[in-house]
């Protein structure tokens, strides 16, 4: 604190010094007498033929044309005569002060200039055509487009505190003063690889009748396209990177320029498509399952990925539907939070069937397999739905079949017909005494 006041005092000394040059001392002025260009009239006759309005008190040695204090001495010494902690917050650099050029602060009184400047990595780059502020009344980092604003246009302001997606298709839309990415201005021409049909055609000079060109245009459905891939993609089980591989899109291109445009650009983007469209499908398939001739029979099974990252529970249901056919398929596919316990398997399983309404009065039978929390989650549940557990916990058949057959065909040590190294190796054994040895 001491060295901050010691720097304000000094500069306000520097400054002084500049408004008020310091008296010429007595010792260099020269005598009266020695004044030999001094003119002949006395002091008194001097101030009685100066004007009634001079000033009376202008200190010696002042020049008269002394400079006035511009607006940034006057802010300097707004911001010394303030406290330490108000001037460590107000205090700018030039080049900061230069940031914020261009902003009316009369239209924008609920935003202000962010006491702290982005600390963490690379700032984004929508901050080259918007300004970093800070929003008075809802304390978050507020995000100003400079065109909207110098030109008074409506809107520009986003919220930018948790993430700037916003702010970035906002500076990216098509529209005058925007069209830009962090790689600078957008090229909205269709490049020859990704045009349409028609533009192509017309690229090559063919003439293409306003009929045909409605056909064409019409004859491309993104719905319909993207819902084909995604149908591929679940009933084929395709890797969710297989839309980010160039050799994939490429051929989409090939087909379909059109279809090119419509992919996805990352798995994310599919991944929470297919998530959306889950979601939005859930009311119909609850109506559906009131619908049901039957009790609602439950069959569930757990799997662990590669590498051990998730463990999932796979929730299938099986009924008659109206017409008394049955119905088989997975109802949910919900993350396994914790150890594999029976407690942990209940509660993934009791939150499915409250998603899909599905009550005590509906539900029927379990089919799992042998392991031992499942029995521990079909007591649980028991108790949730009020049900007896052995009558209502069956086995599954199949997989019993299936531990018989392996053990009938590999015993109980069926690693050891692996195809690993160690199960290959030939086992020597004993040296018979009767086999000739080399000499």
């Amino acid at each position: 604190m001491n060295r901050k006041a010691g720097k304000v005092s000094k500069r306000r000394a520097v400054r002084e010094s500049r408004r008020k040059p310091p008296p010429i001392p007595r010792s260099i002025a020269p005598e009266p007498d020695e004044r030999n260009d001094a003119p002949e009239d006395t002091p008194e006759d001097a101030s009685e033929d100066a004007p009634e309005d001079a000033p009376e008190d202008v200190p010696e040695g002042t020049p008269e044309d002394a400079p006035e204090d511009t607006l940034e001495d006057t802010l300097e010494d707004a911001l010394e005569d303030a406290s330490e902690d108000d001037a460590t917050t107000l205090v700018r650099s030039d080049d900061r002060k230069a940031q914020y050029d261009g902003i009316d602060w009369k239209r924008v009184p609920h935003l202000q200039i962010r006491d702290k400047e982005h600390t963490r990595g690379n700032p984004s780059w929508i901050y080259k055509y918007g300004w970093p502020l800070w929003h008075r009344r809802r304390q978050k980092r507020w995000w100003l487009c400079k065109y909207c604003h110098t030109h008074k246009m409506r809107g520009g302001e986003y919220d930018v505190h948790t993430s700037t997606s916003s702010a970035g298709t906002h500076i990216s839309a098509k529209t005058v003063g925007h069209g830009y990415d962090r790689d600078g201005k957008i090229d909205f021409a269709l490049p020859p690889n990704t045009s349409s049909i028609l533009h192509r055609l017309q690229l090559q000079g063919v003439r293409v009748s306003q009929a045909v060109a409605n056909e064409l245009a019409s004859s491309f459905s993104q719905k319909a396209f993207r819902q084909a891939l995604i149908d591929w993609i679940v009933a084929d089980n395709q890797a969710l990177r297989v839309i980010e591989t160039p050799s994939f899109r490429q051929m989409i291109a090939v087909a379909n320029p059109l279809a090119a445009q419509s992919l996805w650009k990352s798995a994310n983007s599919l991944r929470a498509h297919i998530f959306a469209e889950y979601h939005a499908m859930i009311p119909a398939v609850i109506q559906h399952l009131k619908k049901a001739r039957s009790l609602i029979h439950i069959s569930f099974d757990n799997w662990t990925s590669y590498g051990g990252k998730r463990a999932l529970t796979g929730i299938c249901v099986h009924h008659l539907n109206e017409q008394g056919n049955v119905e088989d398929y997975v109802l949910g596919l919900p993350q396994l939070h914790g150890c594999h316990s029976g407690e942990n398997i209940a509660h993934v399983v009791a939150e499915t069937l409250q998603t899909f309404e599905i009550d005590k009065t509906r539900l029927g039978y379990f089919v799992l397999d042998n392991a031992t929390n499942n029995d521990t989650a079909i007591e649980s549940l028991a108790d949730k739905y009020d049900f007896w557990a052995p009558h209502r916990r069956l086995r599954c058949t199949c997989h019993i079949l299936n531990l018989a057959a392996q053990l009938v065909i590999w015993g109980k040590d069926k690693e050891a017909f692996e195809n690993d190294n160690l199960n290959m190796q030939v086992n020597p054994g004993p040296k018979s005494p009767h086999l000739p040895t080399a000499n």
